[in-house]
This record gives structure tokens, C-alpha cells and sequence, in this order.
């Protein structure tokens, strides 16, 4: 573990870890309050060492001192879960386990959740080691030890809470210049990296720094003139990678971020960012076919994505857009009773909901939706700012179809 001033932190995070570990080292890098106390009061073995801006560094010094047979490196602003512990305990016993991932979850705005495998925990093999000063990465020398000892990664369902992105902790720490300095550096030291590239624009896109992105994708191609077609088939991240590209070099240019991101389908491996980017591209050309066989792409990949907001979620809204489109009401609702079983706040699937029984039913289907949501949720503030947003678009004077019931409010919300 990495430290530096997270006396605020570090309590929770031994709370919830204890009991995984056989040995604790951290590495500190200059705390100036009560860190180093605390981890030496819960056991830990603490080693000093001088920020120089590389995670990697750091991360290798303490991966040097450790001595179990297993490594599994946290940061201090997350919480293993108590099914993860055992899942870690069980996967070091296991002689045909030489790695493995574990669900880490951020929590976003409105009830959405963002889950992603990260690779926190591998076998002590020779030569294996942490690369690139940020966001560090330990795959790439660890996947030839793999294939050389037949041991296979495995993916634990066990979670860790990870809160260390959230806004205001991440102003505070002001992460963003951090990040995009060091990722500068690896940049300015290997044009051609396509990792340090990618997280780049992954900052932009975190923070809405629309110049960040628009000069990150401006000068990648200035840069590489010609993409690596090789490498990037052979990049985990390359689907996001071409969409962030495409956002921030082609942005309101539909024809041409189709152009650009079309010929790559079977050339990358298969990504639910890239489908959902294609999808929403061919709606807004007015191709209901492509757009639904591309939201369709992103909805089969939600268990390998898991990540329930983007593979879920917004394709499903997607193809309720599209029975909207085409006065499929039914069809519309059934894919937003759907999203909204993900998700009971997510604020486009109520806006959806609302939206449909209002052009079914008038007032009295909204008022009817109403109800019956808020008798499973209560009166969430998402649905709240919801019904505000839909009168602002010239209020409840909507023309009742004929015949029109408030069936849609009654099925299960």
C-alpha cells in the first residue's frame, strides 16, 4: 500500500481489511500526520520513501519488501467487503489461480454504479513488476509469467468499495493536475504509448474538460499519424480508447465519427463503450436498424462490462427511444421498466417512464405512475426533479391518445 496523510482514510480501510493479510507493508511517502502511526499500531511494516512522482516506483519498492508467496495491493480509500476477504483466502489456495480481479465500485450521481474488474492480487513471479509512473499497471509483465506457468487469472465477484474519485475528495487532493502532469511525462517520454494516451482522455472525460479532450485527441494524431492497427487490436481498452478519440477529434460530426469508428468493429476486442458510442451515433442519422443491432451489441456484453449504467441502462433507453420513435409505446415502456430495474433513480430512465404515460395516458398516467412508484422508492428526489423537467417542456398539455389506459403505471416498477 501506497501512503500519504490518510489518517482520515486509513481506520476505515483497516477495519475492513483485517484479517486478509499475513503481512501488511507500506510505503510511505511523506506523511506529515498521524498515517504512520496508525498503520504501525495495526501491525503494519512501514518504509519511508521520497515522492519522485511514480506510483510504479513506489509500488515496486514495497512489492520488493514484501515476502508471502501471494501480493495483493489496496490503496487506503477502499473497503474490501467481507465475501471478497474470503474469496481472496480461498483463491491463494488454489494451485491453478496465478492472479486475479475483483469487482471495484464507485458509486456515481443518482443510484448509478460504476463496477469494474481490477487486477489486485498475483503470484510473486520473478520479473514481475509495476510499469508506468501513473496509473500503474502490472498485467503486462505479469501475462507472459502466466502463460509460462499455466496458471490462469480468476475473477472474484467480492467487491471493494472505492471512494477516492469522488469529487470532492479528488478536488482536495487536486488529482486531476496530478494526473494529467505525469501522464504528460510518459507521453513526452513514448509517443506512441496507447495506455498513457488513453488515460489521458479518460481524465479529460472524468473532469468534462472539453479542451483537455479536443487537445489530447488533437495531438494523438498529430503525434501517430497512422493508428497502430496491430497494437491497438491487442489493447484491452480499445473500444473506449476509439470512442474518446472520436468524441474529441469528430465531436457534432456524426457522419464522421461513424467513418471513423465503423471499420474497427472486428479489428478490437469487444467493447460496450464502442457498440453504445456506434449505437447512438446511427440513431442520430436516422438508422433505427444499425442503431438497435449496435444497442442490442452493448446490452450482450453488460456481464463482461459490469458495469450497469453503460451496458444496461443506457442501451435500454436507447431502444426505447427508437419504439418511441416509431409510436411503440409498449415496446418503449417495456425497455424502460427494464432500465429502471437496474435503477430506480437513474434520472433518463424516469424521464422515460414519465414521458411514455404521459403521451399514454395524459396527466392521469403520469399521476398514476407516480403512485405506484412511489409506493415501492418512496418520493425520491430523482423522481421529484424529474416531473419538474417534463412540465418545464409546456407543462401537462398533452393530447390523451384515444382509448388510452394507465396499464403501463401498474406493471412492476
Amino acid at each position: 500500500m501506497i501512503v500519504r496523510n490518510e489518517a482520515a482514510m486509513l481506520p476505515r480501510f483497516l477495519e475492513h481489511a483485517q484479517g486478509v493479510w499475513d503481512e501488511l507493508v507500506v510505503v510511505d511517502t511523506g506523511s506529515h500526520d498521524d498515517t504512520v502511526a496508525i498503520a504501525e499500531a495495526a501491525g503494519a511494516r512501514v518504509l519511508k520513501r521520497a515522492w519522485d512522482d511514480d506510483f510504479s516506483a513506489a509500488r515496486n519498492h514495497g512489492l520488493n519488501a514484501a515476502k508471502g508467496d501471494w501480493i495483493l495491493f489496496l490503496d487506503p480509500d477502499e473497503w474490501i467487503s467481507e465475501e471478497l476477504k474470503l474469496q481472496i483466502r480461498e483463491t491463494a489456495r488454489n494451485p491453478d489461480a496465478g492472479a486475479c480481479t475483483l469487482a471495484m465500485r464507485n458509486q456515481l450521481p443518482h443510484g448509478n454504479v460504476h463496477v469494474a474488474p481490477l487486477l489486485r492480487m498475483f503470484r510473486r513471479f520473478a520479473g514481475v513488476e509495476f510499469r508506468y509512473p501513473i496509473h500503474e499497471d502490472v498485467w503486462t509483465s505479469l501475462k507472459p509469467a502466466l502463460r509460462r506457468t499455466g496458471q490462469q487469472l480468476v475473477n472474484l465477484s467480492g467487491f471493494a468499495e472505492h471512494s477516492g474519485y469522488a469529487a470532492e475528495r479528488a478536488i482536495e487532493r487536486n488529482k486531476k493536475q496530478r494526473d494529467v502532469d505525469l501522464l504528460r511525462k510518459c507521453i513526452n517520454a513514448q509517443p506512441e504509448d496507447l495506455y498513457s494516451w488513453y488515460k489521458l482522455l479518460e481524465v479529460a472525460q472524468f473532469w468534462h474538460d472539453l479542451d483537455l479532450l479536443r487537445g489530447t485527441a488533437q495531438a494523438f494524431f498529430e503525434v501517430c499519424k497512422a493508428l497502430n492497427e496491430e497494437a491497438l487490436a491487442q489493447f484491452a481498452f480499445a473500444g473506449e480508447f476509439l470512442v474518446l478519440l472520436c468524441t474529441g477529434q469528430f465531436a457534432g460530426d456524426d457522419e464522421r465519427s461513424l467513418r471513423f469508428l465503423v471499420p474497427w468493429e472486428d479489428r478490437i476486442p469487444e467493447s460496450a463503450h464502442y457498440h453504445l458510442r456506434c449505437a447512438e451515433l446511427w440513431e442520430a442519422v436516422g438508422e433505427p436498424l444499425r442503431a438497435a443491432a449496435d444497442f442490442s451489441k452493448c446490452l450482450a456484453l453488460a456481464e463482461i462490462t459490469r458495469d450497469r449504467q453503460l451496458a444496461t441502462i443506457r442501451p435500454l433507453l436507447g431502444l426505447s427511444r427508437l419504439a418511441m420513435a416509431k409510436g411503440d409505446l409498449w415496446e418503449a415502456w417495456r425497455h424502460t421498466e427494464t432500465a429502471l430495474g437496474f435503477n430506480a433513480c437513474d434520472k433518463e430512465a424516469l424521464l422515460s417512464a414519465v414521458f411514455i404515460c404521459r403521451e399514454a395516458a395524459g396527466r392521469g398516467g403520469v399521476a398514476d405512475f407516480v403512485t405506484a412508484y412511489e409506493a415501492v422508492h418512496g418520493a425520491t428526489e430523482e423522481l421529484s426533479s424529474t416531473l419538474a423537467e417534463l412540465a418545464g417542456d409546456g407543462g401537462w398539455a398533452v393530447a390523451q391518445t384515444k382509448d388510452a389506459s394507465n396499464e403501463f403505471a401498474s406493471t412492476t416498477l
